[in-house]
């Protein structure tokens, strides 16, 4: 094949003009433009960086497996982890078997019915059980509580009525952990009070009760 045969560059100048020199065998692109035109391997396709973490990976698994958390470490986390779970299981039969002692009493007490939470060790508020005659939604999400020695006190969760009426109190209530029939909000013809149901270690139950309002 002569010289004149050969197929020109299919590139484009910075002229803007068609490249007029002759491409090289098997490509479509003379020598100054084929290295423009090559194709480029993506990083994370090339196969140097697999191989690369891969045997990164590789060691970081044997070093976590043999150094990894000593013994003692791991024998203190697993009994502080049945701990709290024990005390979560203690506090959640104590609570039910008080409702269900109590079951007249409550319902009595409370014509609109109650809700149950709990409070772990780290004062966060766990929605237990609700048994809310009216149609009240409760925002747990605005609760808060922190226990202290002898007393805790609590932040109200904010409450929606059946017809769209939101009953929210920025006051924080202060009990002790034998309160019952403490008066937390009042709404309307409902009034809410507080009642410890059980205390284990850092763990509480807590009630609370909706009463038709006083005149």
């Amino acid at each position: 094949m002569s010289k004149d045969d050969r197929k020109t560059c299919q590139a484009t100048t910075k002229r803007g003009q068609k490249c007029k020199n002759p491409a090289r065998p098997g490509t479509d692109f003379c020598h100054s433009h084929s290295s423009m035109h090559s194709p480029k391997v993506k990083w994370y396709a090339n196969s140097k960086v697999h191989l690369f973490v891969a045997v990164l990976s590789l060691v970081l698994a044997i070093y976590l497996f043999q150094v990894g958390p000593s013994k003692d470490l791991q024998e203190h986390t697993y009994e502080i982890t049945e701990e709290i779970n024990e005390n979560v299981r203690s506090l959640m039969e104590e609570t039910d078997r008080f409702c269900r002692n109590n079951e007249d009493r409550l319902m009595l007490d409370y014509p609109f019915g109650y809700i149950v939470f709990l409070s772990n060790h780290q004062e966060q508020i766990l929605p237990y059980k609700s048994f809310l005659k009216a149609n009240y939604v409760v925002d747990w999400s605005t609760a808060s509580i922190k226990q202290e020695e002898g007393y805790f006190t609590l932040k109200v969760p904010t409450m929606m009525s059946k017809n769209g009426v939101i009953f929210s109190s920025s006051n924080l209530v202060m009990a002790t952990y034998e309160t019952t029939n403490l008066p937390v909000m009042r709404f309307g013809e409902v009034t809410i009070v507080l009642e410890v149901v059980a205390k284990e270690r850092d763990y509480l139950a807590i009630i609370l009760g909706y009463q038709r309002t006083k005149k």
